[in-house]
């Protein structure tokens, strides 16, 4: 599963930088075959809280392992506590494995829970319908310039944002879609937000995650939606600890700039959707912080 023996030092260097791929099947390969001397039941505890859903249900798979395997585990009020918290996850990915660990922990141990079964989703239509779905990035530089993005202007003046929300001249949030094969640059994002914990800001503001449901002013050049339809803008914030580590690579013919805070709410030409993400994190900044980010 891992390319590298799992000692105790090797155990808390992917824990603590990845990759994440290691890291997602970290607790499966501990707690199948528990090396001597590793407290695989805590680590497996420790990750069952990871903002990654296959982190935390692998982790409730390994808790289901250990069962399994060692016939013991001494933690059951936590173990209970978090496998039942697990059942209400709102990843399926992660309540199913929750059900299966305290199948097997019950099977095994002979424990009690008091709830076996995830949650069952509630029977009622969505109130919006939404016709497409992005992941938007407010990516910071060291100096807390923000990253942005357009097609470069040629003959014929400049590429439609296939999006559908920001006119061809304005600058956009990286992003994709997250109902079309992800690029290889926007899974070296998305694994890079997920490891993003040891390099918390002392604000804590790489927490930022939110949702929000916007309508479009334009046709979006893939035609997955129409004028003023409604889609899904599933915003995030990750700090870069220089530009170098910059893992979004713009795609062919896009032109990329950093701007300052001014330049990205005042100054330059921002779509009208990318700013409302980042008062959006603006308002998240200052709960944390008492102090606006733009």
């Amino acid at each position: 599963m891992i390319d590298r023996k799992l000692t105790p030092e090797a155990i808390e260097d992917i824990r603590a930088l990845g990759p994440i791929k290691d890291l997602r099947v970290l607790p499966i390969a501990l707690s199948m075959d528990p090396p001597d001397g590793v407290d695989v039941e805590q680590i497996c505890i420790d990750l069952i809280g990871h903002p990654d859903a296959w982190v935390r249900g692998n982790a409730a798979v390994g808790l289901g392992h250990l069962a399994r395997v060692l016939r013991r585990l001494d933690h059951d009020g936590r173990i209970k506590r978090d496998l039942d918290a697990l059942l209400h996850d709102e990843e399926p990915i992660v309540s199913g494995r929750a059900a299966d660990a305290i199948s097997d922990i019950r099977n095994f141990l002979g424990w009690n829970f008091r709830n076996t079964e995830p949650k069952p989703s509630p029977r009622v239509p969505r109130v919006i319908s939404t016709s497409a779905c992005y992941r938007v990035y407010l990516l910071v530089d060291e100096e807390s310039n923000v990253l942005v993005e357009r097609s470069a202007p040629a003959d014929e003046g400049f590429g439609p944002d296939p999006r559908g929300l920001a006119h061809d001249f304005e600058w956009r949030l990286p992003g994709f879609s997250l109902t079309e094969p992800l690029s290889e640059s926007a899974q070296a994002l998305e694994e890079a937000w997920a490891m993003r914990y040891p390099k918390v800001w002392l604000n804590d503001s790489n927490r930022f995650e939110e949702v929000a449901v916007v309508r479009t002013n334009l046709s979006g050049e893939a035609k997955v939606h129409r004028y003023y339809d409604w889609v899904e803008l599933r915003c995030r914030a990750y700090l870069l600890s220089a530009r170098a580590d910059n893992p979004w690579i713009p795609g062919e013919g896009i032109e990329q700039r950093w701007l300052a805070a001014g330049e990205f709410m005042v100054e330059a030409s921002v779509g009208a959707h990318d700013r409302y993400v980042a008062a959006l994190f603006d308002s998240y900044f200052l709960s944390e912080t008492g102090t606006g980010f733009f």
